[in-house]
């Protein structure tokens, strides 16, 4: 119902504008005909492409971005007035207060340990957030760092974790939850300039455990830059695969984390990519990733061997770029540029619009420009109500973007164009486990066509490989009572998830968080 009720509101705008250009050729309607389409072309505009709102200013530029089990957004990488430099600073937005100025706490922190391009995820025996890694920028050097630093949900304090540093330094790394509730690290660069090519991997109970017979062997062997924040997914099995993320024909491994680890080359990509080409989990053994041509591709884990499927072409390269989840299971795209020169950094060649890609008819439409550059440095996450959130860019960089922009998706809006009326969850509990069942209260249960979960994870350079959705089985119980069925812990990988209702026309509620096999969070 939902696609159908789009394709109406399409052929609706389509009809529109050819009105619009039958009446200029007329003189005499002209002007009444021009009135006519900029107001009514706005409204289905807004119904058929969604809306973003106006640009609003941050403390910093967020290099990182990550949802709290609080509801709040921690964004951080740069000083207070947008410097690449070694200020602790830090933005905590109670996303609840709206996005002006009061919404938003800049903090500082005293640990003397650099955040600036570091990979943050949640410990989940605590909800607490772990920052690993970082640039010393030691004299505008890049200098590798194997600080880790926490980050307290409840109070929004940091402080250096009691585990002690990592193995490795580690500048531009990547890090994932893990099913078993481990957090794996992956790549980087030291101090003395070498790449790191050993993983390690941290637990709550043992700390950090170096995978020394896991080896990667194009970090290992080669100059290329196979270090910057490797892609790395966990399959519906369980297994762990890394995808380098430079150049054509990359390598993919399958990476073992027991003991001192095992890795083994099982592939190669069919298709080039830069370093900050993004990529993204949009379902259960389904990579989404974009080359280097501005095309889609999807690589599916699920089996073996394994399938890459060449798909839509977008119409450029988006290198800065980002994927983000809607919960309707589609992706938003948003931000980067059509060229690698500067890290694909240059302002003539920025990408301003948002286009949503719907991976069951791998159809792709645009949502329209936002109004700033979102370039190297920038970020993108859905929060919980639906909304997608694109902020920061620069430092360095042809702007220094210390704003974000909000953009609210079609399905927010009737086949009127006006507010929809969105389905509502009472009740959702704090916390669940995997492989069980759980109960949720709604406005109406016969509303109810769908419910998905969504984990945001954390973004930062094209980067969000924590990110997933899955949708969820359902039974309904009475006119409010809802039963719903956890996935397992390799689908649903232990962190904070979303949990959002769908009525027929594709209408979503907002979204309740809920903690998946962590310690008992404060929400």
């Amino acid at each position: 119902m939902s696609q159908i009720r789009r394709r109406i509101k399409s052929l609706l705008y389509i009809l529109l504008i050819s009105f619009t250009n039958c009446a200029k050729l007329d003189n005499s309607l002209i002007l009444g005909a021009e009135n006519v389409a900029e107001t009514a072309g706005a409204e289905v505009q807004r119904g058929i492409m969604g809306e973003w709102g106006d640009p609003y200013d941050m403390r910093l530029i967020p290099i990182h971005s990550m949802l709290l089990p609080d509801g709040c957004v921690l964004g951080y990488g740069t000083s207070a007035t947008g410097k690449q430099r070694a200020d602790l600073y830090y933005e905590i937005w109670d996303v609840g207060k709206g996005t002006h100025e009061e919404a938003r706490m800049l903090l500082e922190h005293s640990t003397k340990a650099d955040m600036f391009c570091s990979t943050l995820n949640m410990d989940i025996s605590t909800g607490n957030i772990l920052i690993f890694g970082g640039d010393l920028r030691d004299d505008g050097k890049n200098l590798g760092s194997d600080n880790v630093l926490e980050l307290n949900y409840q109070t929004h304090e940091i402080q250096h974790h009691a585990v002690g540093k990592m193995n490795y330094q580690r500048w531009y790394a990547t890090s994932i939850n893990l099913p078993n509730g481990e957090i794996l690290i992956v790549g980087g660069k030291a101090q003395d300039k070498t790449y790191i090519a050993i993983p390690e991997v941290w637990s709550a109970t043992n700390g950090f455990r170096a995978l020394v017979d896991a080896e990667i062997p194009a970090i290992a062997g080669s100059t290329r830059k196979h270090w910057w924040y490797p892609h790395v997914y966990v399959s519906s099995r369980g297994a762990i695969f890394m995808i380098m993320p430079h150049g054509s024909n990359a390598d993919i491994y399958h990476l073992e984390v027991e003991g001192e680890g095992t890795i083994k080359k099982i592939g190669e990509t069919p298709f080039k990519t830069h370093v900050l080409d993004p990529s993204i989990m949009y379902r259960p053994d389904k990579v989404l990733f974009l080359d280097q041509n501005g095309r889609l591709w999807t690589f599916d884990m699920s089996g073996n061997p394994l399938v890459f499927r060449k798909n839509k072409k977008i119409g450029q390269p988006r290198t800065n770029g980002f994927f983000s989840l809607l919960p309707d299971g589609r992706v938003a795209i948003t931000g980067g540029c059509n060229t690698t020169a500067n890290l694909g950094n240059e302002l003539s060649g920025a990408n301003y619009s948002i286009q949503i890609w719907n991976p069951d008819t791998d159809k792709v439409f645009d949502g329209g420009n936002q109004q700033n550059p979102r370039l190297y440095h920038s970020t993108s996450l859905t929060l919980p109500d639906g909304t997608v959130v694109s902020a920061g860019g620069g430092a360095p960089g042809p702007v220094r973007n210390l704003n974000g922009q909000l953009y609210r998706p079609d399905y927010l809006f009737n086949e009127n164009n006006k507010e929809a009326v969105r389905p509502v969850i009472t009740r959702c509990p704090k916390n669940i486990s995997t492989n069980q069942v759980f109960t949720i209260r709604v406005g109406s249960a016969s509303q109810v066509e769908r419910i998905t979960a969504s984990k945001s994870g954390a973004s930062s350079h094209a980067r969000n490989c924590d990110a997933r959705w899955v949708e969820l089985d359902f039974e309904v119980l009475d006119k409010v009572k809802i039963r719903v069925t956890v996935k397992n812990e390799n689908v649903m990988i232990p962190g904070l998830w979303t949990i959002n209702t769908l009525d027929k026309n594709g209408i979503p509620s907002k979204g309740c968080l809920l903690g998946v096999n962590t310690a008992k969070l404060e929400i």
